[in-house]
Order: structure tokens, then sequence, then C-alpha cells
């Protein structure tokens, strides 16, 4: 039996396929950056546009997304996609129109995830490029989050390590 595919998988599977060599690709961007709602992911090409990643592991997941009061909508993102298991079925319904669908699917062997295009997103003909100010924060937002990391990294090793030495 495969595993199931959790937000992590998803995360590390777009940032493979958005080229995370390329673009800047940020995690959980909800303050500092002056968004009115938390983006999962957000992607800055080179030429300095954005696209959000919005990412749902469950269908009810989805459907409270759908119920939110905000709408996924800023004047710096260009391109909206939402990305999800092939897993909880099809869930189209629940997706703003105007939003691009990935499905996420482990591989034949059950160990890596691949994503494929379900819907290509409407692009956002009113977006513009991030300013040279909101791209130095959004930098800062990224270092921060990799520090946080390697502290949750960290801080699971040495539980794993404490585990260890009383085992009994």
């Amino acid at each position: 039996m495969k595993p199931a595919i959790n937000t992590a998988d998803i995360e590390m599977a777009i940032a493979r396929l958005f080229c995370w060599w390329q673009n800047l690709i940020v995690p959980n961007i909800s303050w500092g950056a002056g968004f009115r709602h938390e983006l999962d992911l957000l992607v800055v090409s080179p030429n300095g546009y954005g696209t959000e990643i919005e990412i749902k592991v469950s269908k009810s997941d989805l459907k409270a997304d759908a119920n939110k009061p905000h709408e996924h909508r800023s004047v710096r993102i260009k391109r909206l996609w939402f990305a999800y298991p092939e897993s909880i079925g099809d869930c189209a319904e629940f997706v703003p129109e105007r939003a691009g669908i990935f499905i996420v699917k482990r591989d034949k062997c059950g160990v890596g995830v691949r994503v494929e295009t379900l819907r290509p997103p409407k692009i956002n003909t009113e977006a513009r490029k991030f300013t040279p100010k909101e791209l130095d924060k959004i930098r800062d937002l990224a270092a921060m989050r990799m520090w946080t990391l390697k502290e949750h990294l960290q801080r699971r090793r040495h539980e794993k390590e404490w585990k260890e030495m009383v085992k009994p």
C-alpha cells in the first residue's frame, strides 16, 4: 500500500515542478508581505511575477476553503493554482474557475510523487510585478522559513536521540 500524500509531499513536488533553483519559492506567506490571506506557496519568477499555489490534502479542506471570505485575489498574483492528491477524487467543483488544478500522484514505486495538470489557470492580466522592496521582504521571509525548518529538524533529531537513550 502506498503512503498517503501529505502537504510536505505536495510542496516538494511543486517546488521541483517550478524549478526552485530558478524561481523564488516561499511556503506559508501569511504576514509581512501584505497579502490578505495565507499563501501556501508563493512562486516569484525571475521576471518578478507571482504565482500562488493553494495546497489541499482532503476534500473537506477544499470545501472549507471555498467558504472562506477571501477569494485568493491579489494584484501581485498572475496565476493561481490548487494542488491536491489524486486520492481525494474529482474536486474541480470546489476550485475557483480562474484557478488551475494540479493533481499530485505517487509514482509506480510508491516512493516519489509527480504532478499532473488537470486544468491550466486563467492569467490575471491586471497582475503587476513585485517591487524591489516587496521582493526583499519575500526573501527575508524565505530566510526565516529556512531557519524555522532547521530548528524543527534539529528538535526532531534530539527527540529521537533522547528516545533512543531512555529505551528500556
